[in-house]
C-alpha cells in the first residue's frame, strides 16, 4: 500500500471517528451528505492538487461524493474559520497547512478559531519544500551570485503568496541571513499560477512551494 493510500484510509477513519463521536441518537449512518475538503488556497496550487487527488481516492473508497472547496484569502484564516465552525460530523475536512495552524497564531493577536481546540489531526497528507527561483533574464546562476547581485542592486523586488505565508517568512529569513535589501511586492500568486505568471516587468524573483 502506498503512502497516499494509507493517508486516504486515515482520512476515512478520522471522518468516521468524528461522525461516531458526535452522532446524535437515531442519526443516519455516515456519510449522509457530500464530504467537503476545504482548501485554504486557490485552484492550481499544491494544496489544491493534493486535495483533488485525495478527494478522488476518498470518493472511490467510500463510493460517495467528495467535493473540493477552495477558500483562499487572509493567509488561511477564512478556510480555517469555515471548518472550525462547521458541524463536527466528519463531513467537513480541512486540508490545513502551516500558515493556518502554526504561523497565524504567532502573527495575529486574535483569530476566529483556536488551532488546538477547534481541530482534530487525522494524518499528514503530504510534505514538500520551497524553491528559490529568479527570472531567467537575471544574470545569476547560484545563490552566491544572487546575493552579490542584490548587494550591487539593492531593492530587487520579489513575490510571495502573501504576507505571513511561509514563502514570505522564508524570504525575510533569506534577507536577514544574507544581509541584503529586497523590496516585497506583497501577495502575488501562489503555486503554478505564480510560476507561470512571473513576467519580467513585474516580479524578478519569487519563492514558490514545491
Amino acid at each position: 500500500m502506498s503512502t497516499l493510500q494509507r493517508n486516504v484510509l486515515r482520512l476515512i477513519c478520522g471522518a468516521l471517528a468524528l461522525a461516531i463521536l458526535f452522532a446524535a441518537p437515531g442519526a443516519r449512518a455516515f456519510p449522509e451528505k457530500p464530504i467537503r475538503l476545504v482548501v485554504p488556497q486557490p485552484p492550481g496550487g499544491v494544496p489544491d492538487t493534493i486535495a483533488r487527488v485525495l478527494g478522488n481516492m476518498l470518493s472511490k473508497r467510500l463510493d460517495w461524493n467528495v467535493v473540493v472547496e477552495n477558500r483562499p484569502g487572509a493567509a488561511g484564516i477564512l478556510a480555517a474559520e469555515l471548518v472550525a465552525k462547521a458541524p463536527p460530523d466528519g463531513h467537513t475536512l480541512f486540508i490545513a497547512d502551516y500558515g493556518a495552524l502554526a504561523i497565524n497564531p504567532s502573527l495575529y493577536a486574535k483569530l476566529p478559531y483556536d488551532p488546538v481546540k477547534d481541530f482534530a489531526p487525522v494524518t499528514l497528507a503530504a510534505s514538500g519544500g520551497l524553491f528559490l527561483v529568479t527570472n531567467a533574464a537575471l544574470p545569476v546562476h547560484s545563490v552566491k551570485e544572487l546575493i552579490a547581485y542584490i548587494k550591487a542592486n539593492p531593492g530587487l523586488p520579489f513575490g510571495s503568496a502573501g504576507n505571513g505565508t511561509l514563502h514570505h517568512l522564508g524570504l525575510e529569513l533569506f534577507r536577514l541571513l544574507a544581509g541584503v535589501k529586497i523590496a516585497g511586492s506583497g501577495a502575488y500568486a501562489a503555486g503554478a499560477r505564480g510560476a507561470s505568471e512571473n513576467p519580467r516587468s513585474k516580479v524578478t524573483r519569487i519563492r514558490s512551494s514545491a
